[in-house]
């Protein structure tokens, strides 16, 4: 519930060891890349919905510091992002305001959609880079949800939450940062 913290732990089946790692956040969601080596968290920070990443090595910060978690400049729920290959960049279906109300409950529940756009970030540079309206391109709006990436990284593949309907959108070669959007036509296919 966006209004309970959550925490969310690493069991090892080799060693049969928990470790701990994200914890007391509120609404508290989790999705980890294949090597483990970055989780995707969701919170809820004033009945905003906030995404982060946790580094179980860490990210080196100002005067030799070393953090563990931080920010990532997109509004979104980990269950809306899919990593790529490399463990490091995600894409997303991302919504522009977080409607009122208790987030992810009431997306849960089926209470309340969301319009995605799609986003990809850098979890290291925190580099936002935009990718496409899906309104523009189809005319409707997408909440998407079971988000997965093809094995070569070329293709979006998404169940829209609305009607439950199977979309992939192939990724253009070519993207431009959040401070450049630009049209291109995408190829968004049911």
């Amino acid at each position: 519930s966006g209004a309970v913290p959550g925490y969310s732990y690493l069991y090892d089946p080799k060693t049969k060891t928990l470790k701990r790692l994200v914890r007391e956040k509120d609404g508290l969601t989790t999705l980890g890349n294949s090597s483990g080596s970055r989780v995707l968290y969701g919170e809820n920070v004033a009945r905003n919905a906030t995404l982060g990443v946790y580094n179980p090595s860490g990210f080196a910060g100002d005067e030799g510091f070393i953090f563990y978690e931080k920010t990532l400049p997109l509004t979104t729920l980990p269950e809306k992002c899919a990593w790529f290959r490399d463990g490091v960049r995600t894409l997303c279906g991302s919504f522009i305001s977080t409607p009122s109300g208790t987030i992810p409950d009431l997306w849960y529940q089926g209470r309340l959609f969301f319009a995605d756009t799609f986003w990809s970030v850098n979890t290291d540079s925190e580099e936002i880079v935009y990718i496409a309206d899906p309104k523009e391109e189809t005319g409707q709006e997408f909440d998407v949800t079971n988000p997965l990436l093809s094995k070569n990284d070329a293709y979006f593949i998404f169940t829209n939450k609305r009607d439950g309907t199977l979309w992939s959108m192939r990724i253009p070669e070519k993207t431009t940062s959040a401070d450049e959007i630009q049209g291109e036509t995408l190829g968004i296919d049911s």
